[in-house]
């Protein structure tokens, strides 16, 4: 018997604990969601709704702002590798391959 398992093994084994962090890490979300659903604590009644309705709409806008930043850097970066790699032989290379298929 060897020391260490085959390359099967060990790929099974890290599919295997990749499921399992995500079994657990999706439980653990819908259990917080349950909680929260089922607490009742409630603000109290004499917060502003005018300053809880605007800082929502700033803590939105700042994250499609993010969202679209890094959107566009990793967009960019492709477009950048792309270009980089688009040899006259690579070029012709994808465009039969696509051809063809």
């Amino acid at each position: 018997m060897a020391a260490f398992g085959s390359a099967d093994d060990i790929e099974g084994e890290k599919k295997l604990s990749e499921f399992v962090i995500a079994v657990i890490g999706f439980l653990s979300m819908m259990g917080a969601a349950v909680l929260g659903l089922f607490s009742k604590t409630s603000p109290p009644s004499e917060q502003p709704r005018d300053n809880t309705t605007r800082l929502v709409r700033l803590v939105a806008n700042l994250f499609i702002v993010m969202t679209s930043l890094v959107l566009g850097l990793m967009l960019n970066s492709a477009k950048n590798t792309l270009d980089t790699n688009a040899t006259p032989e690579y070029t012709s290379a994808v465009l039969q391959h696509s051809i063809s298929h």
